[in-house]
């Protein structure tokens, strides 16, 4: 793949060490992203998430708009149409970060300003990580991401943002904080 890509775009990786990403894709097809810059890796990954996301948005909008054209309802309609309206500029964008130390959990939610709406520790003792599952809100019609996952991704690596992951790591992980997890560990930062 290196010699591929060397010949055919130019790629050039500096050092021995080469940064790699895969990511799964919502139509179960992955996605393998190389660097010759790790600092700009997480940008590049999220700019191609976020594209994935937006497509499956826009698909998932169709289908909810051909349904509510087949059924229509009496005088709430437009009321229920515009409340449906505002709730789609809104969506709940969830990762999961993976970090070595507890310490390194520790440092990611001191720097934290804004706490996300959802974030939930795990311990996989298995591989002797801390996992962080981050679900924070984001705009569909903004291209901009949440400073969270910028955040996470300087402390920790991204794993992943399958739905599928997720489950599997609640059902074989030990959940150390339940909700709100960078909060909590933000205010136990300062108490110590």
């Amino acid at each position: 793949i290196i010699e591929r890509a060397t010949e055919e775009v130019g790629f050039h990786p500096d050092g021995n060490v080469l940064p790699m990403q895969i990511t799964m894709l919502p139509d179960d097809s992955i996605s393998l992203t190389l660097t010759e810059n790790p600092s700009k890796m997480i940008g590049n990954f999220i700019e191609g998430f976020t594209g994935a996301l937006q497509k499956l948005v826009s698909s998932i909008e169709q289908g909810k708009k051909a349904s509510e054209s087949e059924s229509k309802e009496g005088g709430n309609r437009t009321a229920v149409a515009d409340q449906k309206a505002e709730s789609r500029k809104m969506t709940v964008l969830k990762m999961v970060f993976s970090f070595k130390q507890l310490s390194d959990v520790l440092k990611l939610a001191a720097v934290v300003r804004e706490y996300p709406r959802e974030s939930s520790l795990f311990a996989d003792r298995k591989k002797g990580r801390y996992l962080l599952l981050i679900g924070q809100e984001i705009d569909k019609e903004e291209s901009t991401i949440s400073p969270i996952f910028l955040h996470a991704g300087e402390y920790g690596d991204f794993v992943s943002a399958d739905e599928r992951f997720m489950e599997h790591m609640r059902e074989t992980c030990d959940c150390i904080v339940p909700r709100d997890a960078i909060k909590r560990l933000h205010l136990l930062g300062k108490a110590v």
